[in-house]
């Protein structure tokens, strides 16, 4: 017995020594195998890399941000973005796939899409075989693209039925060939109200005018992210960075009392154009509504005006004779002079509005006591030129009060002289 004990002893001593040899080996060798990942790692990273994103090739595709709304005081939306989709045609996946293939999915975007020729597809299909990008329809409603995605949701829930062998044609359609890219539009539910007010926005979501531009940056949001890899299968394994919508603004405007406002100077325009043309009428139509306690601006219009949604259709807005001979850069002048926001843009005299606050300041300053008395003899002369009163004979004696209450030119600007430049 103590014999066999000592050759189970001994047998177990070898045992143990191969098992720690083995262990050591093994783990000399995994350590040398992380050393050389390691090393090449370092050394020829990159290049290995390149090697593996080319293989599984990389895509990316920019998801847009929404541009806030403008709205009036009470809510109602003035401007906002739409949702709109283009129609994207993949050549290089449907050209791996077999003829009846392509064929059936031709058909679909045909049939689904009437604008779209199938000879158009084919030929994109042969001129650029490698193409992953082929916008083939723009800026479509999502009403327009339903008909193609209901008939994708058809043919997934008949591939799995068990009438799949009766729809054929239907379930082999690429799905993956096509796609639609979302975007936005802007656009103005009301037209021309409050057009020069509000603006409008170029490509790119610049904004051109009116508080589209001033507000620009508030309006604007940052575009996000869709990325990733597509794997053997055509699938794409994406990561999203969500877009970042712009912010919505709060106008004091009041659609209701702007709209009204318009339509009065409309009005107006019409019944005084003939005697604008003869020289008897006026050369701009235009009115603020204001709340005095705070200045809160109701309503800012003018006329003419010009409808948001198409603001570079110059013939909308002038007539063939006016554009007749007129090269791009004059057409744009002419757009751009409608463009203008008359009542911000333009200055004029403020004229007998201005008396009372030049009686106002000459007794702020104590220029005058009220007692003081002027002679209007009908004009006053400076630098050679005379300025008329409005009475052309003169009013004769007038004192401060008289001279606000018959808006006497003469005696205010004796006032006006008397203040000197730097007080008034």
């Amino acid at each position: 017995m103590q014999r066999k004990r000592k050759v189970v002893n001994k047998f177990l001593r070898k045992m143990r020594l191969k098992l720690l040899i083995f262990f050591f080996v093994i783990t000399g060798f995994l350590a040398a195998l992380i050393g050389r990942l390691m090393y090449i790692e370092n050394s020829r990273g990159d290049r290995y890399e390149k090697i593996v994103l080319s293989q599984q090739g990389y895509d990316s595709r920019s998801i847009p941000y929404r541009r806030g709304d403008i709205v009036d005081t009470k809510g109602t939306v003035l401007a906002t973005s739409l949702d709109v989709y283009n129609v994207i045609f993949d050549c290089s996946i449907l050209n791996k796939q077999d003829e009846k293939v392509i064929d059936a999915t031709i058909a679909a975007l045909t049939s689904c899409f009437t604008e779209l020729e199938a000879s158009d597809l084919y030929q994109r299909l042969k001129d650029r075989p490698a193409s992953q990008y082929e916008v083939v329809l723009r800026r479509l409603p999502y009403e327009e693209i339903q008909p193609y995605v209901e008939l994708l949701a058809k043919m997934e829930e008949e591939k799995d039925s068990e009438e799949a062998d009766t729809t054929e044609e239907k379930i082999k359609i690429d799905k993956n060939a096509v796609w639609f890219e979302k975007e936005y539009i802007r656009n103005y539910p009301y037209g021309s109200l409050a057009a020069s007010v509000i603006g409008f926005v170029s490509s790119g979501n610049v904004g051109t005018i009116g508080l589209e531009n001033y507000y620009n940056g508030t309006l604007n949001g940052i575009n996000g992210r869709e990325y990733g890899y597509l794997n053997s299968d055509n699938n794409f394994e994406k990561t999203i960075r969500a877009a970042k919508d712009g912010n919505t603004i709060v106008t004091t405007i009041d659609a209701h009392i702007q709209s009204v406002v318009e339509e009065k100077l409309k009005k107006f325009n019409e019944e005084h154009i003939n005697a604008y043309v003869t020289g008897d009428g006026c050369e701009h139509a235009a009115a603020i509504v204001m709340n005095p306690q705070n200045g809160e601006i109701y309503a800012m219009a003018q006329y003419p005006d010009f409808d948001l949604n198409n603001p570079r259709e110059a013939s909308d807005y002038f007539s063939e004779e006016e554009l007749a001979g007129l090269n791009d850069e004059q057409k744009m002048d002419l757009l751009n002079k409608l463009w203008e926001n008359f009542c911000v843009t333009y200055t004029f005299e403020p004229g007998s509005t201005v008396k009372p606050l030049t009686v106002a300041c000459g007794f702020d300053t104590g220029t005058l006591t009220g007692n003081e008395t002027y002679v209007c003899d009908g004009f006053e002369t400076f630098n050679g030129t005379d300025v008329h009163c409005v009475s052309r004979a003169g009013h004769g004696t007038e004192t401060v009060e008289k001279a606000i209450m018959d808006s006497c030119n003469d005696a205010l600007m004796q006032i006006a002289e008397k203040l000197g430049e730097e007080n008034f």
